[in-house]
């Protein structure tokens, strides 16, 4: 906490996190609250899917962040079925490059995403990739951390009675 990276300053806390839940049944557009969440996140998060690829409003939340914030971080989780290709769990605002209008164009973008999956990173591994990502870190940092809190939650634990 509080060491700057390329992302900025680490915060002490990763809140607030807006997590987009609207129903979208009665309109086409995404709404004013969604859109000023992605004008004023840092990152982004997409969780991935073959359902998520298709959505009409996950592409267009993708599309409005990168942009309007080309040079922040779009953080993709892969959380589909095993037998599933990741190529096909990403929205086309995320697999190719979008212009500063808005603009999807044809170029491939460079998609680095965390696998959720067992077959991929599993679960805690994509975990510590999309925190390090937010924050600018190396994974191994993350890691460290996490590694350290669990070996004190270890030692603080009461003994088991018998």
């Amino acid at each position: 906490m509080g060491r700057t990276t390329l992302v900025g300053r680490v915060p002490n806390t990763l809140r607030p996190v807006f997590r987009d839940r609207d129903d979208f049944s009665a309109g086409h557009s995404l709404t004013e609250a969604t859109k000023a969440a992605i004008h004023g996140s840092a990152s982004l998060v997409v969780l991935c899917s073959r359902a998520s690829a298709k959505s009409h409003y996950v592409n267009e939340e993708v599309r409005l962040f990168k942009a309007s914030h080309p040079s922040r971080p779009v953080i993709p989780v892969i959380i589909d079925a095993e037998d599933i290709r990741a190529e096909e769990c990403l929205p086309r605002a995320l697999a190719y490059l979008v212009t500063g209008d808005g603009t999807i164009t044809d170029q491939p973008a460079h998609v680095l995403a965390a696998d959720a999956r067992k077959s991929g990173d599993g679960r805690e591994l994509a975990i510590c990739k999309v925190v390090a990502s937010m924050l600018g870190v190396e994974v191994d940092d993350i890691r460290k951390r996490q590694a350290i809190r669990e070996s004190r939650q270890i030692k603080c634990s009461p003994p088991a009675l018998q």
